[in-house]
């Protein structure tokens, strides 16, 4: 049986669109509520994470850089710098799995190539 690209294009589009719908009451309730901001750690520092998602949480209201992993102690200092990350808040790959324990990082976005 043969699946149509735009069939399977339609679909997706449509499952996230109703993800989003059921998502965004909760958000933004949250959002209103005047809770804290959600903490995000970016797993990977290469490209994206430096040209897109780190700037991109700079303009949040909802979210903001708290931590960061990374293999390249060259990197980790000069994101601490930019972005004013604590030590408590930085991990290598050999430690991250101690991030679960951080009360600041609530969101783990794993940049990592597949």
């Amino acid at each position: 049986m043969k699946h149509e690209p735009r069939a399977r294009r339609a679909f997706i589009k449509q499952l996230a669109l109703g993800a989003g719908a059921l998502v965004l009451p909760k958000f933004r309730a949250y959002a209103e509520s005047g809770e804290k901001r959600l903490g995000v750690a970016l797993v990977g520092l290469g490209h994206y994470s430096s040209g897109q998602l780190a700037p991109a949480l700079e303009l949040t209201k909802h979210c903001y850089l708290a931590g960061i992993v990374s293999g390249t102690p060259a990197k980790v200092e000069t994101w601490q710098k930019r972005y004013r990350i604590p030590d408590r808040n930085v991990y290598t790959y050999e430690n991250f799995d101690r991030i679960a324990d951080n009360p600041h990082i609530d969101v783990v976005y794993v940049v990592l190539p597949n």
